[in-house]
């Protein structure tokens, strides 16, 4: 069967993403060598699917874009986004670092990733490096290609506008910990945010490797959506407008959010916000933007991890263990270790109960 484009249907495109998926149920919840054989077993068959591609498709038609003009056009518009986000907490003066400003961070990744493709095929760095998306027909792409290109960063906005909404409404506390709901465990949106931070990751690392092992370097998105990235013969009126407007917007901010950024997370720590308290602690610590003190760093924790922060109850347990800023004290250094075991996430409560093994301290 085939389309307008006389190209044939295939299921290929989709049977990647799953067997990329299956992996990585394998490698979390299966013996290793299970998810390594699927994992092999994908990247193979990324293989057999370009085979059959191009021997269907007349590629003279566009010169797909390579490995480094794609790589350059995430940067430019990942580096526009981190800069947008930075002047959006700074320009709103949020209580918080990172709920507040996530529906202008929503607004503007509608915008870049969702309007600007759906109108130009293109984002502000596709626009510099002069490459754009088109669907495997080289038809422009509609919104269920974008929709599908995008899927993870759509997921991730609607977590976080979710968390917005629960943090907001106390539902969850600052360690994301469900309180006054009695019929689901009160850890489960951690273990839910913790594997989803562990799918991001492993499809970044799966995205790249897609990338560098196929002919058309088609990333996993691409397969997912049914989308090619190649070299835009007819530049977008203005392009280079749009392009330099966001480089210059990214370096500016990124010089603003430097020499600015320490002030706004003191005034925040001052306010009592637990998360500034924590960070402004380890500025203090490292020397980043403040002189280094580790009796400051000390006492700007210690405020962070008294509110039940299970990163600074993780940090706080170091300073005792090692007399950062402090004198050593075993036994406070176990008690905010334990703390930070059982309020933490994956991530942070592993860590403590790591240092606690390596402590000599009997977890059960």
């Amino acid at each position: 069967m085939k389309d307008q484009s006389g190209l044939i249907k295939s299921h290929g495109d989709i049977k990647i993403v799953l067997l990329f998926l299956a992996s990585f149920l394998g490698f979390v919840f299966a013996p290793f060598s299970i998810g390594l054989t699927l994992f092999i077993i994908a990247i193979s068959y990324v293989g057999k699917v370009e085979i059959s591609y191009r021997a269907q498709q007349d590629t003279d038609t566009y010169q797909y874009a390579g490995f480094f003009p794609r790589l350059g056009s995430f940067l430019i518009d990942a580096g526009v986004m981190y800069c947008s986000i930075t002047f959006s907490f700074m320009l709103f003066r949020a209580d918080s670092l990172d709920e507040h400003h996530e529906f202008y961070r929503m607004l503007l990744w509608l915008f870049i990733q969702l309007y600007m493709l759906k109108r130009w095929g293109q984002t502000p760095g596709k626009m510099m490096m002069g490459i754009k998306v088109l669907r495997v027909d080289f038809e422009p792409i509609g919104w269920k290609e974008i929709i599908l290109r995008d899927l993870f960063q759509v997921l991730q906005a609607l977590g976080s506008l979710t968390k917005m909404f629960l943090v907001t409404f106390a539902i969850v506390d600052m360690n994301l910990k469900l309180t006054g709901v009695s019929f689901v465990p009160a850890n489960s949106l951690n273990f839910m945010v913790n594997r989803f931070s562990l799918l991001s990751t492993f499809w970044i690392f799966s995205e790249l490797l897609v990338l560098l092992t196929n002919q058309r370097k088609r990333a996993l998105h691409d397969f997912l959506a049914g989308t090619v990235v190649v070299v835009a013969n007819k530049p977008v009126r203005y392009a280079w407008a749009f392009a330099a407007s966001a480089l210059l917007f990214a370096v500016g901010l990124v010089w603003f959010s430097v020499m600015h950024t320490g002030m706004l997370f003191e005034s925040l720590a001052e306010k009592g916000n637990a998360a500034a308290q924590y960070s402004l602690g380890g500025s203090y610590l490292m020397g980043w933007e403040k002189p280094k003190n580790e009796k400051l760093a000390f006492q700007w924790i210690q405020k962070s991890a008294d509110q039940g922060y299970a990163k600074a109850e993780f940090d706080l347990g170091q300073f005792y263990e090692k007399g950062k800023g402090v004198t050593v004290n075993r036994d406070q250094a176990i008690h905010w270790l334990e703390l930070a075991a059982q309020d933490g996430d994956w991530g942070t409560s592993g860590k403590a109960k790591l240092e606690l093994k390596g402590m000599g301290v009997n977890q059960e």
